[in-house]
C-alpha cells in the first residue's frame, strides 16, 4: 500500500472515533506534525506507528496490515572497541605470536592457555591489539572470571546480555536465557568481521555461548584449564604458554632493574629466574623488588626467595610452576611492614574492581592519611595498582592470593568486623550523597555507625553526583556481597540508598542487580519494609524499561506492605508511582483513581513534595487523554510548589510536560519556553534521561516551527544519549530522523 492510502485510512479511523490531530499525537507520543505529514502521505509510516495508533484508535491491527511487516526489534550495530591497553614493556612469546597468526587463519576459536603468572593474558591483548586491523567492526572483551576469589564465575548469560548491549541491542530486545542470547549474538555478528576476547575461563561451557557463528568472526579465550572439550568438539586451536626461555627471563629482568647488575651477577640473576619459574608475573614482582634495593645484591635477593620457596600451598596443579607464583607473592608478602601486610590481606576481602582511600580507610578501621600511605606503600611494590587519582585495584591473581592471606592471618571475627566496616561506609556515604542529590526523598532509617567513625559529608550536588559516578559500580557489588553474606539487612538500605542517583544515571544492569539481590536479601528474612523499598524500586526499573505489567505488579505488592504496615508517607510514593505505571498502561481512569487517592493522603498528612507529584502524574493522565486545559491546569497547580520547594527534578519535569501540552495545543513559541527551560534545569541536575527526554520534545516543536536544523541537532543529541544509556526510545528518536533502521536482531 502507498503512503497517501495509509494516510488516507489513519485519518478516518481517527475522525472516526472523534479525535484531533493533536488527541492523536497526546495519545501517541508522536509529534502532530509527524502524523499530520503521515496522513497527507508527505512520510512513510513505519510498523511502530501504526501500531501504536491500531492501539490508541483501537482499530484490531487494520493499519498494521497496511504496512509491510517490519522487524521487530530495532537495535543498532555498534563497533565496540573494548579491548584493555596493551601491555607495556611486552618482550618475547615471538613463537606464540606466530602460532596464533597461523592458527587464526584456519580456526575460528583460539585458547591461550598455561598456567597463572605464565602472561596468558598479556600475550592475548598483545597479539589482539597488533591483530586489530583485520577485524573492522570492532572488538568486544570480557573477564570471565574462572579462578576469581568470590568463587561465582561470569556467567555465560550475563555476559551475552552485556556484549548484545554494547552491540546495539536495546535492553528490551535481549531475551531470557542463555541459548536465545547466544542465538541472537550469533545473529547480530552474522557477515560481520568483530575480534571477541574473554579472559579467565573456567570451563569450555562457560566459553560455548559466546562463541560467533560469522566466519569472520575470531574468539580468543585464556585459560588456566586446556579446556580440551572445545578443541575436540568445537574445532579451537590451542596455543600452551611454557615458562619463558632462561635468556628472556633474563632480558626481562634486565630492562627491569638495569643490564649492568644482570651482567654483574648473572649466577644469582639466573637463580632469581629460575626460582621465579620463569613466570613473566613473578619476574616482574621480583624485579620491581630488585630495583627497589639497589645496593643490595642479587645474591641476598635470591636467598630471600629462596627461603620462602615451601611456605605455602600449591596455586594450581601444576606443581613447580604454580609454587614459584605464590612463592614470588609470599616473598612481598612476607616482607611488608606489619601494618601495610594487614591492608593487602583486607584489600582480599573487597570484592569491587577498584578502592579508594576512604573506603579502604573503613575497611581497615584506619584514618585515610594512615590507609592512604599503606595503599601507595602496597603501589610502589606492585602488589597494588593505582587505576585513578586516590584510586586502586589488584590484579586478578594478586587478589586472589591477597583472599588467601586474609583466609589464613586474619580471625573470621576481624574479617567479619573489616566487611561490616565497609559496608557501614558504604551505607552511609551513599545515603550522605543521595540527600545531596534529592533532599525531600522519602527514606529508609538506618541506624548509626556503630564504629564510631565519622560519615562522610558532601558540600554539594556536584561533589555528591561525583561520589556516585566514581562508586556506583561498588555500591552494586557490596550490596550483592551483603545478600550473600550475614549482612542481609544492609543489603536493601544500600540499594535504596543510591535511589536518586540511578534515577539520574540509569546505570540499568547495576540497578536491576542491586535491588533484586536487596529483594532476595529482604524476603529470606521475612523484613517487609525491605521487600516493599526494593518491590518500589524495581517498579520503576520495569516502569523506564518499558515493562510495565511487571512495574504494575511490583507496585501493587510494595502498596500492599505499606498499607499493612501504616506507613502513609510511603503509601503516598506507591500510589503516585502506580498512577504513573497505570497511565502509561492508557488506562486512565484507574490511573487518576490512583492519583487522587495519592493527593487526599498527602494533603492530610502535609506531603507536599508527594501532592505535587500527584498533580503532575494527574496533568500527564490528562495530557495524555487529550484533555489539555485541565492538563495545564494540574500541571501549572504543581510548578508553584516544586519551585518553592527547590525540588528541580520535579520542577523540569513538570516544565517539560507543559511545552508538550503548548506543542499539543498548538502553541509551539510557549512550548519552545518551557522547554529551554526544563532543558536547562535537567542539564545542571547530570540528569541525562530527562535531558534526552526534553530535546527529543524540542527537536519535534522545532521541526514543526520549520526549524530543522534546530531540531536534527536536538534530535541527534537526544539519540545519542539514549544509545550512551542503551535506552530503547533510541528507536524511535531514529525514525524521528529518518535514519534507517539498524540491523534486526530475531
Amino acid at each position: 500500500m502507498d503512503n497517501a492510502s495509509f494516510g488516507s485510512a489513519l485519518r478516518d479511523l481517527r475522525r472516526k472515533r472523534g479525535l484531533s490531530l493533536a488527541s492523536l499525537s497526546a495519545l501517541t507520543h508522536y509529534s502532530k506534525g509527524y502524523l499530520s505529514r503521515i496522513e497527507t502521505g508527505e512520510r512513510p509510516p513505519t510498523p511502530l506507528v501504526a501500531r501504536r495508533c491500531d492501539e490508541v484508535l483501537r482499530a484490531d491491527g487494520a493499519l498494521t496490515q497496511l504496512v509491510p511487516a517490519g522487524p521487530r526489534h530495532q537495535d543498532g550495530f555498534r563497533r565496540p572497541a573494548q579491548l584493555p591497553a596493551a601491555p607495556r614493556a611486552f618482550a618475547g612469546r615471538a613463537a606464540a605470536l606466530a602460532e596464533l597468526d597461523g592458527a587464526q587463519r584456519t580456526h575460528q576459536m583460539l585458547i591461550i592457555s598455561g598456567p597463572a603468572g605464565v602472561g596468558k593474558t598479556a600475550t592475548a591483548l598483545h597479539w589482539s591489539h597488533r591483530a586489530a586491523h583485520r577485524f573492522p567492526d570492532g572488538c568486544l572483551f570480557a573477564d570471565l572470571r574462572g579462578f576469581d576469589p568470590t568463587g561465582t564465575p561470569a556467567e555465560p548469560a550475563d555476559v551475552l546480555a552485556r556484549f548484545l548491549r554494547d552491540l546495539g541491542c536495546s535492553p528490551t530486545a535481549i531475551p531470557a536465557g542463555v541459548e536465545p542470547r547466544s542465538v541472537r549474538l550469533r545473529t547480530l555478528l552474522h557477515g560481520r568481521r568483530t575480534l571477541i576476547v574473554v579472559d579467565n575461563a573456567a570451563t569450555s561451557d562457560q566459553v560455548r555461548p559466546l562463541i560467533p557463528g560469522s566466519a569472520g568472526c575470531r574468539l580468543v579465550v585464556t585459560s588456566r584449564s586446556r579446556l580440551s572439550g572445545l578443541v575436540a568438539r568445537d574445532g579451537a586451536a590451542r596455543v600452551v604458554l611454557a615458562p619463558l626461555p632462561e635468556f628472556e627471563a633474563l632480558t626481562q629482568l634486565g630492562h627491569a632493574i638495569g643490564s649492568r647488575r644482570v651482567a654483574e651477577e648473572p649466577e644469582a640473576a639466573a637463580e632469581i629466574a629460575r626460582r621465579c619459574g620463569y613466570l613473566p608475573l613473578a619476574l616482574r614482582i621480583a624485579a620491581e623488588r630488585a630495583q627497589a634495593r639497589p645496593s643490595l645484591r642479587l645474591a641476598a635477593l635470591a636467598t630471600e626467595l629462596a627461603v620462602t620457596r615451601d611456605r605455602l600451598n600449591l596455586l594450581a596443579t601444576t606443581e613447580d610452576e604454580a609454587t614459584a607464583v605464590r612463592s614470588v607473592f609470599s616473598w612481598s608478602y612476607r616482607a611488608l611492614p606489619a601494618d601495610t601486610a594487614r591492608m593487602f590481606r583486607l584489600l582480599g576481602l573487597h570484592r569491587g574492581d577498584d578502592i579508594g582511600v576512604a573506603a579502604a580507610a573503613a575497611l581497615a578501621g584506619l584514618s585515610r592519611s594512615q590507609a592512604r600511605r599503606l595503599l601507595e606503600a602496597l603501589a610502589a611494590v606492585h602488589l597494588l595498582e593505582e587505576a585513578a587519582a586516590g584510586r586502586y585495584r589488584f590484579s586478578d591473581l594478586i587478589r586472589l592470593y591477597a583472599a588467601e592471606c586474609a583466609e589464613a592471618d586474619e580471625s573470621p571475627e576481624d574479617r567479619s568486623a573489616a566487611v561490616r566496616r565497609l559496608f557501614t561506609w558504604y551505607l552511609h556515604a551513599a545515603d550522605a550523597a543521595d540527600r545531596r542529590l534529592d533532599p525531600l526523598r522519602h527514606r529508609a532509617g538506618i541506624d548509626a555507625p556503630d564504629d564510631g567513625r565519622r560519615p562522610i559529608t558532601f558540600t554539594g550536588y556536584g561533589e555528591a553526583l561525583g561520589w556516585f559516578d566514581a562508586e556506583h559500580a561498588n555500591l552494586a557489588v557490596a550490596v550483592r556481597h551483603a545478600a550473600e553474606t550475614e549482612h542481609g539487612a544492609v543489603a536493601w538500605r544500600l540499594a535504596n540508598a543510591g535511589r536518586s542517583y540511578f534515577d539520574l544515571r540509569r546505570p540499568w544492569a547495576e540497578w536491576v542487580s542491586a535491588y533484586q539481590a536487596g529483594l532476595s536479601a529482604a524476603q529470606d528474612s521475612g523484613d517487609e519494609d525491605g521487600e516493599a523499598w526494593m518491590s518500589g524500586g524495581l517498579a520503576a526499573i520495569h516502569r523506564d524499561l518499558g515493562s510495565l505489567e511487571e512495574a504494575l505488579e511490583y507496585g501493587e505488592r510494595a502498596l500492599a506492605i505499606r498499607r499493612r504496615a501504616g506507613d502513609r508517607a510511603a503509601e503516598c510514593a506507591c500510589l503516585n508511582d502506580l498512577g504513573d505505571v497505570l497511565r502509561r498502561l492508557g488506562r486512565a481512569t484507574a490511573a487518576l483513581e490512583r492519583l487522587r487517592e495519592a493527593l487526599a493522603l498527602s494533603r492530610e498528612i502535609g506531603r507536599v513534595r508527594d501532592a505535587a507529584t500527584a498533580l503532575t502524574h494527574i496533568g500527564e493522565t490528562y495530557l495524555q487523554t487529550g484533555r489539555i486545559d485541565e492538563a495545564l491546569r494540574f500541571l501549572s497547580g504543581a510548578l508553584a510548589p516544586l519551585i518553592e520547594l527547590r525540588e528541580r527534578n520535579g520542577e523540569a519535569r513538570v516544565l517539560d510536560d507543559m511545552g508538550v501540552a503548548y506543542h499539543t495545543s498548538g502553541r509551539a513559541d510557549r512550548a519552545v519556553h518551557f522547554l529551554r527551560a526544563a532543558l536547562r534545569v535537567r542539564r545542571e541536575l547530570g540528569d541525562r534521561y530527562g535531558t534526552a527526554t526534553t530535546l527529543r520534545h524540542l527537536g519535534e516543536v522545532c521541526r514543526d516551527l520549520g526549524e530543522e536544523p534546530a531540531a536534527t541537532s536536538a534530535l541527534r543529541e537526544a539519540l545519542r544519549i539514549c544509545e550512551e544509556l542503551d535506552d530503547p526510545r533510541a528507536g524511535r528518536l531514529r525514525e524521528l530522523l529518518g535514519e534507517p533502521p539498524r540491523r534486526t536482531l530475531p
